[in-house]
């Protein structure tokens, strides 16, 4: 990426918000994943990356 591309990119971001503008609350009291979900995650990755049976 050029620099007159990035420029004009983030032309548009002069200002920015304080830290303590900033509100970070989460939208449910569930949890982002399961634990299933999470081992399935894991297998998958693992699956991938060892390239499958036998290998």
């Amino acid at each position: 990426m050029e620099t007159q591309e990035l420029m004009s990119l983030v032309s548009g971001y002069s200002t920015y918000a304080a830290a303590d503008e900033l509100s970070f609350t989460a939208e449910s009291s569930e949890p982002a994943s399961t634990p299933i979900c999470g081992f399935l995650a894991s297998f998958a990755f693992s699956y991938i990356t060892s390239g499958g049976p036998g290998r």
